[in-house]
């Protein structure tokens, strides 16, 4: 008789950086940072706080 194990399962934690428009010029700095915290960075898409959540940059207690 053979016991049937399930293959072990892999938890990778995410996570999303959204930077605020009114520092985007210091890009380079900000990835620099990331990276050097230990993150790595697996894409990078301008558009998508503008585009994704124009709602919420609209708030005005957006800190």
């Amino acid at each position: 008789m053979e016991i049937s194990m399930p293959p072990p399962q892999i938890y990778v934690e995410k996570t999303l950086a959204i930077i605020k428009p009114d520092i985007v010029d210091k890009e380079e700095e900000i990835q620099d940072i990331i990276l050097r915290s230990g993150f790595t960075i697996v894409q990078i898409n301008p558009e998508l706080t503008s585009a994704a959540t124009p709602p919420l940059f609209a708030e005005e207690d957006w800190p």
